[in-house]
């Protein structure tokens, strides 16, 4: 019987969801995978499959180059950690989850000890109070609490149970800026979940005046008929963001062949359609009390969004990029979407797609908030080929990162 191909890294579908630390800055990603394992039964060892699966994603997709300078938290079956002893990764790159079904004894506890005495982080996922787990608690780093299957007082009884441990809490499935505050004042040292992208409403509730400045200088920038020279004159008000423009467009992201060195000359080698977007982006990015992993996941979904129209044939990619940028305006300025986008003179295809994700617009915006969220079952269904896929987020992740480090 011959042997099965290794597999290719582009059967695996990635994901990545960031960690929070207390202050709202990343402390890690978690790494969601989804196996291509059509031909799952052509292997003898499933775990086996899965292992080889996995690590050909870390090294093909380069997974330390979408994480760094954070470590990647990444689920182990209890069979793959039995087998491989020693983690197949670097100490420093990685987080090991042990999943909440995975049976613990004294030899998963033995594994545990040796790997933790070389310099290994494991977490506890899905934890609940159980006698099986007291073995591992001394040796874990991370214990992560699922807020939604607990109610307020045996969240707080398991919080205090903990503290008896040398371990970091991880508040996980947080989806709303509510449930981030009431995490915060029980202690937890570090914040995962959706209630980045979900803003806090309040009816009512007016749009700031630095939210004005940022919508006035979007409507400006869709309108099709400003000027280079409106543009850098509504840039001019604000030395920084003329700065932040021309970072953008001198970093390794462009690679352009000399230095750009006045907007007007950004103009003339990228068009209006580069600069009106970017614009938008330092725009948007002025929203300095919002994390810093807000705008970059906008920026990645933008670009994501964009690269897949690309490379599906689809007419007006720009208007993807942007789709994909405005869909989270709301969690931005902290107010409901559809009277916002009402102020901007964007196409109704666009306003559509944010709104209901309709359209064809719609269905890629969709594509990648699935992606974003591991959501595998919805993804596929939009019919873009899984290569395609990883390809265009794998390149949308490091094109943001550059774009992100360019603006400081």
């Amino acid at each position: 019987m011959n042997s099965p191909p290794p597999p290719n890294p582009m059967d695996v579908l990635l994901a990545r969801q960031p960690i929070f630390d207390r202050k709202l800055e990343v402390h890690a990603y978690e790494l969601l995978f989804r196996s291509s394992d059509r031909n799952a039964a052509e292997f003898l060892d499933g775990d086996k499959a899965s292992c080889e699966v996995l690590l050909n994603a870390y090294t093909g997709l380069s997974l330390e180059t979408l994480t760094q300078p954070f470590p990647a938290f990444v689920n182990l079956t209890r069979n793959l950690l039995i087998a491989a002893r020693v983690p197949p990764f670097p100490p420093d790159q990685v987080v090991i989850e042990i999943l909440e079904d995975v049976v613990v004894d004294e030899k998963l506890v033995e594994i545990v000890r040796e790997a933790a005495a070389q310099g290994y982080r494991f977490a506890l996922d899905d934890f609940v109070v159980q006698d099986q787990y007291k073995p591992l608690l001394p040796l874990v780093s991370y214990v992560k609490l699922d807020v939604m299957a607990h109610d307020e007082t045996s969240l707080a009884q398991h919080v205090a149970e903990l503290r008896a441990y040398p371990v970091k809490l991880i508040a996980e499935k947080i989806e709303t800026h509510e449930d981030y505050k009431r995490c915060l004042a029980l202690g937890f040292d570090y914040f995962q979940g959706y209630f980045l992208c979900r803003p806090r409403i309040i009816k009512g509730q007016k749009v700031q005046s630095a939210s004005h400045v940022i919508l006035k200088l979007l409507q400006e920038l869709q309108d099709p008929k400003i000027t280079p020279q409106r543009i850098e004159g509504l840039l001019a008000q604000d030395s920084a963001l003329s700065f932040k423009l021309l970072r953008i467009i001198n970093s390794a992201a462009y690679n352009l062949p000399r230095k750009v060195e006045s907007l007007r000359q950004a103009v003339n080698l990228l068009g209006m359609n580069q600069i009106r977007s970017w614009a938008a982006i330092i725009a948007l990015s002025g929203k300095t009390d919002k994390p810093r992993e807000l705008a970059q996941t906008l920026l990645v979904r933008a670009r994501f969004c964009e690269l897949v129209a690309e490379a599906q044939g689809f007419a007006g990619p720009g208007s993807y990029f942007m789709a994909g940028l405005l869909s989270g305006l709301d969690a931005l300025l902290d107010t409901e979407m559809a009277p916002m986008l009402a102020q901007l003179p964007i196409s109704e295809d666009i306003t559509l797609a944010i709104l209901g994700h309709q359209g064809a617009i719609g269905s890629v915006l969709d594509a990648a908030i699935a992606l974003e969220q591991g959501d595998w079952d919805k993804l596929l269904t939009h019919g873009v080929p899984e290569d395609q896929i990883q390809q265009s987020y794998v390149r949308a992740v490091i094109w943001a990162r550059e774009l992100m480090e360019a603006m400081g």
